[in-house]
């Protein structure tokens, strides 16, 4: 009889640096014979890159479970049961953004001789009889929350290893001005495009602790490209007038559940008879 051929596993990591962060594409196989599954994501952070690479490494090494033969047989990967921002993260990204650009404004005054503010707002505030705006301010509406479709695959399959839900999503939001006249909203609108374009993005102590952040996490910053437009009928659909806006996307915020069955800090697995055991299972090989 000819012996069974050795099977194992593979896996493969292919990293291609981009203008928009490093394009990582995973191939995995449980055995050589079986068809590959394959995910691909771009990413800015390299922590967050790493997660994902670990955590397909170890989905590919709890697939080998059949492997035959009678010698020793190990699959050992790292592991670990990361702590991430849960549901109040989203609010926290907004009094991140009201509290970076209040400080900005206090660094340089966009208007001389007036105290400029940031204001977190709802669609409500908008209404001109409202009292909530204090002029002269910027406005921080989030009119918007959207999936992230390019990492929500790998966050399903960190969810898969430590046993939570992980829901990756985009934060839309719109930076309006109101002044007395529209020179002063023009330098409200510029002074505060020119702080969020300073920072790129929110980390560290810019993030508001309500989040319970990673200490290596960060949430991206973009001006989104909106048609003319699309923005005159957001406002429309609000029932407001248009008013001169800045539309911003924050990203990646992960939305996790509380807890979930994680795996071990290492993960062994082994099959097959162990030499440090004899033939009666004591060590002794009596």
């Amino acid at each position: 009889m000819q012996p069974e051929p050795e099977r194992c596993g593979v896996c493969i990591v292919r990293m291609v640096r981009q203008n928009t962060g490093l394009l990582i594409t995973l191939t995995g196989r449980p055995d050589v014979g079986d068809a590959a599954n394959q995910i691909q994501c771009t990413l800015t952070d390299v922590a967050q890159a790493v997660d994902v690479v670990r955590s397909f490494i170890l989905h590919v090494a709890r697939q080998v479970h059949d492997l035959p033969g009678d010698g020793d047989v190990r699959v050992t990967g790292l592991g670990h049961a990361r702590r991430v921002a849960g549901f109040a993260s989203i609010a926290a990204v907004g009094k991140s953004l009201e509290l970076v650009l209040e400080a900005g404004f206090s660094a340089v005054e966009p208007i001389a001789g007036e105290t400029a503010r940031a204001q977190l707002i709802q669609t409500e505030d908008l209404d001109p009889n409202s009292q909530f705006l204090i002029r002269p301010t910027v406005s921080i509406l989030l009119y918007r929350v959207d999936f992230n479709k390019t990492m929500r695959a790998s966050w399903s399959a960190l969810g898969s290893v430590d046993g939570r839900a992980h829901l990756p999503v985009d934060l839309h939001y719109l930076f309006t001005a109101f002044a007395d006249n529209a020179d002063h909203e023009h330098r409200l609108i510029g002074r505060a495009m020119q702080i969020i374009e300073d920072l790129g993005s929110l980390s560290g102590p810019l993030l508001h602790p309500d989040g319970e952040w990673l200490a290596n996490e960060a949430v991206q910053l973009y001006l989104e490209d909106i048609p003319t437009d699309d923005l005159m009928r957001t406002f429309e659909s609000l029932g407001r007038d248009f008013r001169l806006s800045i539309p911003y996307i924050a990203r990646v915020i992960v939305v996790s559940s509380p807890a979930g069955d994680a795996l071990p800090e290492v993960l062994t697995q082994v099959q097959g008879i162990r030499p440090d055991l004899g033939s009666n299972g004591t060590g002794t090989g009596a």
